[in-house]
């Protein structure tokens, strides 16, 4: 790891975290070599703080300190990564997006569903399983939405997501954003 945050600036972080996440941001030596890898062939590359945020302003909260302190950021969703995203390779706090995992609307008619970034396939399906919708979308592991989507997305729409589509119109998701340089949302 090229660790590039001091101990005090994540001593300073860890402390910001607490006071928004309590026990849900944690400097644990174990818990962050379960942050350190994916399922790549990379070496493994660990995060300074772990932290679980449960909603989207906890998220922006947390990007903001991080951004204060110039402190790097990594998402990970269930840890199922094949491309090595998920390594901290300049250290930083890792966002573990697994107690985001609310589906938050669906609609029938215009075969939408709005769910956080920790949602897996086998939820949604789970959730749509009376409504005549299925997400067919599986690329194993029981890969998160979120992951799926920071995964590759011209892999996953471009190339990969429609491939599984069996409707002959295709929507593209939609996806809200969190910006580094002042944690604001954008939604495309």
């Amino acid at each position: 790891t090229m660790n590039a945050v001091s101990s005090a600036v994540a001593d300073d972080l860890l402390r910001a975290l607490k006071d928004l996440v309590g026990d849900r941001a944690t400097a644990a030596a174990a818990v962050r070599e379960h942050h350190s890898r994916g399922e790549s062939y990379h070496t493994p590359a660990a995060p300074d703080l772990v932290v679980y945020p449960r909603t989207t302003a906890e998220i922006s909260a947390i990007v903001r300190a991080a951004a204060e302190r110039r402190v790097p950021i990594v998402a990970f969703g269930a840890g199922t990564s094949l491309e090595g995203q998920v390594l901290a390779l300049h250290g930083g706090v890792c966002i573990d997006l697994s107690q985001m995992h609310q589906v938050l609307r669906v609609s029938v008619d215009d075969l939408d569903a709005t769910v956080q970034a920790g949602v897996t396939h086998r939820q949604l399906n789970k959730h749509l399983a009376n409504t005549g919708l299925t997400f067919f979308v599986d690329p194993g592991a029981d890969a998160t939405l979120g992951g799926m989507a920071a995964g590759g997305m011209f892999d996953l729409v471009g190339g990969g997501f429609h491939r599984y589509s069996v409707d002959d119109r295709w929507l593209v998701p939609h996806f809200e954003k969190m910006l580094y340089d002042n944690a604001l949302l954008a939604s495309t």
